[in-house]
């Protein structure tokens, strides 16, 4: 096991500055397991990382043991129209294998800067109304936990949206996915359709992890945006469930989702957190 400690800002897509006393590249199953090992022997919370595309480290120091995924990456065809995809794979070079190979897939993701382990464990796709999520792709998938190693079928983890048994779940290490993906004839890129989308509707040039709020009221969204528009971090112009960061500090980013979950508890709304905060 490659224990270590480090100061970096590559961990978090906001792209803050941290320490993190403990830190573990887990480049197999066994390396896993002595982690959550040494975890529990030292009372430490665990995370598993994927690329940092969805997480938020609340504080400065970081003491939970970060988990990063650095298992082998392969794409493998399984024969017909399924597919075995490993966690550590980044979500555009599925996609480009796709296309080349005339498959559909969740081309909806192509702006999405995720690997198919977060993908999947966040349950990725556009907003609940339409409902394209990876899910619908996906057939099982292969995890660690509590010491042994499990496949489960999608409909057995608890997928909803953009969350799964895993995305409420930190001791999850998901290893691989198995997919369908159907052959497609296409009249033109889904995946440059996709990033020109994102051109216009998203804000891809300042440091941010994509949607931060599952649930939220859309006026207190507004007003947060108008309060903190001259911070470092603020709501995106473009997005009001996005949270845009221009700071090496995380400190603008966390006062943010404390104003906007204290006026949701003083008016009585539900708000929940897509991101995943770590301490």
């Amino acid at each position: 096991m490659d224990l270590y400690s480090t100061e970096t800002s590559k961990l978090s897509w906001y792209r803050t500055d941290h320490v993190f006393k403990h830190v573990v590249d887990v480049k197999s199953d066994a390396d896993y397991f002595e982690a959550t090992r040494f975890a529990e022997k030292n009372n430490l919370m665990i995370y598993s990382l994927g690329n940092g595309s969805n997480t938020f480290f609340q504080r400065k120091k970081i003491t939970t043991l970060i988990i990063r995924n650095c298992m082998p990456q392969f794409i493998r065809s399984l024969g017909g129209d399924e597919y075995e995809v490993s966690s550590s794979v980044n979500m555009m070079k599925l996609l480009r294998y796709l296309y080349a190979n005339e498959r559909d897939g969740p081309y909806n993701l192509a702006s999405v800067p995720a690997t198919i382990g977060g993908a999947v464990a966040m349950n990725a796709g556009t907003g609940e109304s339409a409902g394209l999520y990876i899910s619908k792709f996906l057939r099982s998938v292969i995890y660690l936990h509590n010491g042994e190693r499990f496949v489960k079928p999608v409909e057995d983890l608890d997928m909803g949206f953009r969350r799964s048994l895993f995305s409420e779940q930190r001791e999850y290490f998901i290893i691989s996915a198995l997919f369908v993906f159907p052959e497609r004839e296409f009249d033109s890129n889904p995946i440059t359709e996709r990033l020109d989308w994102a051109k216009n509707n998203q804000e891809l040039k300042v440091a941010n992890c994509g949607s931060v709020w599952r649930k939220a009221n859309w006026r207190i969204l507004n007003f947060t945006y108008k309060l903190f528009s001259n911070s470092p971090a603020y709501i995106s112009v473009k997005s009001r469930i996005w949270i845009s960061n221009t700071s090496k500090s995380h400190r603008y980013i966390l006062r943010i989702l404390r104003f906007v979950r204290i006026l949701h508890l003083l008016a009585f709304r539900k708000s929940e957190h897509e991101i995943r905060i770590v301490k």
